[in-house]
């Protein structure tokens, strides 16, 4: 339980290995170090990640996500070159504040039956994989990494009050089976938020 409490990485990485949560409280790092799960299952549970500061979740270990977790730096799930897959997990109905970033690469960013992510205004979630999590988007949902990579929303719904947006050779995804409910298929028209097309 760290409520109230920070845990810094400042002059090495903090390495998360088997089965871990982190309940409340502040992760901070300094410079190049990072926050990393080597090897297993770390939960982050209503934490804020400081402002620059860095975790790294590499496959094949998993990332939980619940509560309210502000994050004002970067979570980055990474399945690149690694027998996988590694995935992120929202547990229950959950909220990712702050003005950073969720960073997929070739992951997947999955829920517990029933949970839905609600994504802050000034947060994003961007780069390539599959979103299997319904979502409620105040933020930014952008794909990345360019040549040709996709980022497939394949949760049950999506609701977007922020902006979608599609950045140069990449493709944004949404197979059916999904519901976006600002579309009206009576009207053939998206309403609420924004969705751009960037070349």
């Amino acid at each position: 339980n760290n409520a109230g409490g920070t845990i810094t990485a400042n002059g090495g990485n903090v390495n998360f290995e088997s089965t871990v949560t982190v309940s409340g409280g502040t992760l901070t790092s300094t410079g190049t170090n990072e926050f990393e799960n080597i090897g297993g299952l770390v939960t982050l549970n209503g934490v804020t990640l400081s402002t620059g500061s860095f975790f790294y979740d590499v496959a094949p270990n998993d990332l939980d996500l619940e509560g309210t977790i502000t994050n004002n730096g970067t979570l980055y799930a990474d399945d690149v070159g690694v027998a996988g897959p590694a995935v992120v997990t929202v547990v229950g109905n959950t909220n990712l504040n702050g003005s950073g970033e969720l960073l997929l690469n070739l992951v997947s960013l999955n829920a517990t039956a029933g949970s839905t992510l609600t994504q802050g205004v000034g947060h994003t979630i961007a780069g390539r994989g599959t979103i299997n999590a319904s979502v409620i988007n105040n933020g930014t949902i952008e794909t990345g990494y360019g040549n040709g990579n996709t980022l497939t929303l394949a949760g049950a719904s999506y609701t977007n009050n922020g902006a979608f947006v599609v950045t140069d050779n990449t493709t944004l995804n949404m197979p059916g089976g999904s519901i976006l409910t600002n579309y009206s298929a009576i009207t053939s028209t998206l309403t609420g938020g924004s969705y751009q097309v960037l070349s």
